[in-house]
């Protein structure tokens, strides 16, 4: 049975969905195996990287111990804090998709965004690619990528010349915006739940629709203005409750919050209220316009479940095959929530099972062998199109295009009764509707739990109490 409930002119699909973070709060990383002694195997250096208009950006280096060879660069950009300064490394999962590349051997490089921690410059939440290219000194994040990657090459030594980039949700959009006017050296990148809309698919609003405590909790978290450069993390917002409902139920008009709660500390709020609409502002942000003449290898990750960002990953799948023929991208899709593909084993999520761990098989015969072919020429990367899981039967499958040859669209129709169905409605001449009252007062909450925090898994939860409210709509098929 399929069920769907309208509410307040959003459609929902239960339970064929998921959650979670992106530009929520960074991944709690899970570390599987911090059993492996990465300072037994690696040195660490640090650098403060110039770019082309004379800011630095604090990186950290992470070369292998056995010089007997030269390795390949893997590039990880953050706003999140390389999490390890000085003589500190981070959890093995925070270094490389898993932990078979510290094994295999990289060069590991992990580098604090523009504007964040002890990288200089200002930091701006979704920064547009330069209006004049042909301005030496302009930059974007694209110029950063390249001008990290131009210093690396100089100046590492031991590197074979070749370079791969990846990252999970905001450093996936580093990684999409490093795959624009490409360094030549540039040969992989693995954006993976990388938001390409933040209007129209991905974190601040799904198709318009603005998501308040996801937004309010990432601002906190990643936007705040900063007097120097720091190690330190921002601390935790106060709530004084543990329901979100409660607090921003109670909070006053969202133009206030940047100056009630933060103290106009966050600047970035302010563009929220001064666009409401998808206008200039937002389009000037999209990613989409910018995926063309993406000749190198491309392993771009979704999540079937992912709350924040799945719109981004397969828009930009997408562009890419319509701007580039004789690319080589491929699309892959598993059972996962945001980040889950690293954070968890993927063998389950809420009460789901997929009858194996979909994560495990995900770094061992995916991305591990996409990097290891392209930066090292090992093994046998013989990429599918996409290569997708599919719930259910929980299987892997490869297909040689995407959407499958082998896939029809079907229309789910509304009808009298609080019935759905895929037939349309027998009669037509009827200009049939239905109506709820909606109390701004009373909003609809979007979980069950009592939580402060965008949350996981809100959108795999049992929310069958909400049909019982009279602003909620709520259709069935048959069985």
């Amino acid at each position: 049975m399929i069920q769907i409930y309208r509410v307040l002119n959003k459609v929902a699909l239960w339970p064929a969905v998921v959650l979670v973070m992106l530009l929520a709060q960074p991944p709690v990383y899970a570390d599987a195996n911090e059993n492996y002694d990465v300072k037994a195997h690696y040195d660490k250096a640090e650098y403060s990287i110039p770019m082309r208009d004379g800011k630095k950006m604090f990186t950290a280096v992470y070369r292998p111990k056995d010089r007997s060879k030269d390795y390949p660069i893997l590039l990880f950009r953050t706003p999140y804090s390389i999490k390890a300064y000085g003589d500190d490394f981070p959890p093995v999962m925070r270094m490389a998709p898993s932990v078979d590349f510290l094994k295999s051997g990289y060069i590991i490089v992990l580098q604090d965004l523009r504007g964040t921690y002890k990288s200089e410059g200002d930091f701006k939440v979704i920064r547009s690619i330069r209006d004049n290219k042909d301005d030496p000194v302009a930059i974007d994040a694209s110029t950063d990528n390249y001008d990290t990657i131009e210093w690396l090459l100089h100046n590492i030594e031991g590197n074979n010349g070749k370079v791969g980039q990846w990252g999970i949700s905001y450093p996936g959009w580093t990684t999409v915006m490093g795959m624009v006017d490409a360094h030549p050296a540039l040969v992989a990148s693995s954006p993976q739940a990388s938001p390409s809309d933040m209007f129209v698919g991905d974190d601040w609003h799904h198709n318009g629709a603005f998501r308040l405590m996801y937004s309010f909790s990432w601002m906190n978290f990643a936007a705040r203005k900063r007097d120097d450069l720091t190690t330190e993390l921002a601390k935790p917002f106060d709530y004084g409750t543990p329901w979100g409902y409660e607090f921003f139920l109670n909070a006053g008009p969202t133009s206030e919050l940047n100056e009630k709660y933060f103290g106009g500390a966050i600047p970035a709020w302010n563009d929220f209220i001064d666009h409401p609409n998808y206008d200039k502002f937002w389009k000037d942000q999209v990613a989409l316009p910018h995926m063309k003449n993406i000749n190198h290898s491309i392993l771009n990750v979704a999540g079937w479940f992912d709350a924040e960002d799945f719109y981004g990953p397969i828009s930009i799948y997408n562009e890419i095959e319509k701007t580039t023929p004789g690319n080589k991208s491929t699309l892959v899709v598993g059972p996962w929530r945001h980040g889950g593909w690293l954070t968890m084993d993927g063998s389950y999520l809420g009460d789901i099972q997929f009858g194996s761990k979909t994560s495990e098989y995900y770094q061992k015969n995916i991305v591990f062998p996409f990097f290891e072919y392209n930066l090292k020429g090992k093994g046998d990367w013989n990429p599918a199109e996409a290569i997708v899981f599919e719930t259910g039967n929980n299987e892997w499958h490869r297909f040689d295009q995407w959407p499958p040859k082998a896939s029809k669209v079907k229309n789910l129709y509304f009808q009298e009764g609080g019935k759905l169905s895929f037939n349309k409605p027998a009669d037509k001449s009827k200009k049939a509707f239905d109506k709820y009252v909606n109390d701004p007062a009373k909003p609809v909450p979007f979980s069950t739990e009592i939580i402060t925090a965008p949350g996981h898994d809100w959108m795999i939860e049992d929310q069958r109490q909400v049909s019982t409210r009279p602003d909620v709509l709520t259709y069935r098929t048959d069985v």
